[in-house]
């Protein structure tokens, strides 16, 4: 009998502690079920949405009726998301999300760019690394702590 008790409370103590995996090009990421804590309510918050089971038509809906964008799947029960200024965490609990994390910087690079490790063709000779990225027509001007190189052989 006391075996099936510490069975139990074992058991019972690993789904107390449940945690999400999230799965990106630059690592792997736990959160913790239930974190809410980088949702910004008096902005936009751009992010990951994780839910504990499959994400169902209900749940889109849910999210799309308190203005949420949905972009794209992640794996495992995971969507990027755009959340409108105003929308709480209980809000988005509510609509069957159990989780959500803010993109990070980190996040968002390949992994081997995310530890420094340049591919050798990046490298220019004075050592600077050559970027390429695209902008959403929000960003219409350079911010000031970026150079805008135009010629690359210089």
């Amino acid at each position: 009998m006391k075996r099936f008790f510490t069975i139990l409370l074992v058991l019972t103590a690993f789904s107390a502690a449940a945690q999400h995996t999230l799965k990106l090009k630059s690592g792997t990421y736990q959160l913790a079920e239930g974190s809410f804590l980088q949702l910004n309510a008096s902005k936009v918050t751009y992010g990951v949405a994780l839910w504990d089971r499959h994400v169902l038509a209900e749940d889109k809906k849910a999210l799309a009726d308190l203005g949420v964008e949905l972009f794209h799947y992640l794996p495992e029960n995971s969507f990027e998301v755009r959340i409108p200024k105003g929308v709480t965490s209980a809000q988005l609990k509510t609509a069957g999300v159990s989780s959500f994390t803010a993109w990070t910087p980190r996040m968002k690079l390949d992994g081997p760019i995310c530890n420094t490790n340049f591919p050798q063709w990046a490298v220019l000779n004075d050592g600077r690394v050559a970027v390429q990225f695209y902008t959403a027509p929000e960003f219409n001007t350079l911010p000031s702590y970026l150079k805008l190189v135009t010629d690359l052989n210089d």
